[in-house]
């Protein structure tokens, strides 16, 4: 027996059908009643983690590959945290105790309310089944901590934008999303034959995703508001070839997991957008090595959201960019309007600042402000 210090639960293991468990009750008194008659503790169902892998399994067809691909690290967490733990047992202050482990852990809010939604997921899930003891949702009252590091893709600075010219494969791809907008796999699903060039159009219907490193062309995008006509833009009609069949980029089939990482970290680096690792080890025979890493500096991503600037830029309205940009919902645009006039404004101050101190300081010392 003994006492967890993440959230005070006393525990104890025991084996039941061949499977280690762990029995946790809130006082010692309370686990040893538990203890008394292992049979009828196996009324308490599921664990957490059968139920988090039969969730897994039910929506594998229904969720896209790379959104569970994104969760699957939340949920490995998870079950790693509750091992053993009977999903009935589980209650408000065990789900509140792992949200600050995690915040604890130093991760960043958008990582926590991630792995809290995934949670509130399995247990609506489980509600629901056959048999189930569970009444109600443990994870309904639990808050995040106040004062989360926040993480957001920012777009690419005016001197990493400058280095994007369609004079490369890799480098025409990153300028069809400076100038389009699309989400990596949009574009990986993109055919010559949807670029309408009279109609200025690109039509965007399919996006290809990756279980392993092959890529799967879905007759879908992200959303359903991802199915969508984008406007082609003059900058981007001017550089493109005529007459040309087959996905643009790949040919008769889109480009491989591999191929695409490989073939973007090339281009990062011929254009000095990726910064080098070096690491040391000693070999066998006492000598010192070294290995040279690189990674890319900007992701495809960060480009849709430069895309997302300009059209704020451009006065476009927030509905016109939803659907230009396929979002699901207006406050996923608004959110991201928002940020982009927060930095603006923080920068505008500055500048307004600067050119006031210039002024008050001219042939003064620079140092030097008077009182009023």
């Amino acid at each position: 027996m003994y006492q967890r210090q993440s959230d005070k639960r006393w525990c104890e293991k025991v084996k039941i059908d061949g499977k280690l468990k762990v029995i946790t009750a809130l006082t010692q008194k309370e686990l040893k009643k538990k203890l008394t008659d292992v049979d009828s503790y196996k009324l308490h169902w599921k664990t957490f983690t059968e139920c988090a892998d039969e969730w897994e399994t039910k929506h594998q067809n229904v969720i896209e590959e790379k959104t569970m691909q994104s969760y699957r690290p939340h949920i490995n967490r998870a079950k790693d945290y509750f091992e053993g733990e009977y999903i009935a047992d589980i209650t408000p202050d065990m789900i509140q105790a792992y949200m600050d482990h995690l915040a604890g852990r130093r991760y960043a809010r958008d990582t926590c309310h991630r792995s809290l939604n995934i949670l509130n997921m399995i247990f609506r899930y489980a509600i629901t089944q056959p048999g189930s003891p569970i009444r109600f949702n443990p994870c309904a009252s639990v808050t995040l901590q106040k004062g989360l590091s926040k993480t957001r893709r920012e777009p690419p600075t005016a001197e990493q934008i400058v280095k994007v010219t369609p004079d490369s494969t890799m480098g025409l791809f990153a300028y069809f999303l400076l100038f389009t907008g699309l989400r990596r796999g949009e574009l990986l699903a993109l055919k010559w034959e949807d670029i309408d060039k009279e109609a200025k159009q690109i039509h965007i219907r399919k996006a290809v995703s990756y279980a392993s490193n092959q890529p799967d062309v879905k007759n879908r995008t992200k959303t359903e508001a991802g199915m969508r006509d984008v406007a082609l833009l003059d900058v981007l009609a001017n550089v493109l070839p005529d007459g040309k069949k087959g996905y643009v980029f790949g040919g008769e089939s889109p480009l491989t997991a591999t191929q695409f990482r490989k073939q973007w970290l090339a281009w990062c680096r011929s254009v000095g957008l990726a910064e080098a690792e070096v690491t040391e080890h000693k070999g066998s025979n006492g000598h010192t090595y070294k290995s040279t890493k690189w990674h890319p500096l900007v992701t495809p991503h960060q480009f849709r959201h430069e895309y997302a600037s300009m059209l704020e830029d451009a006065q476009i309205s927030e509905f016109e960019a939803k659907n230009l940009m396929g979002h699901s919902s207006i406050l996923v645009t608004k959110d991201i309007y928002t940020h982009i006039r927060e930095k603006k404004a923080g920068k505008d101050v500055a500048d307004k600042l600067n050119t006031y101190i210039k002024e008050k300081t001219a042939g003064n010392n620079p140092a030097v402000v008077k009182n009023r």
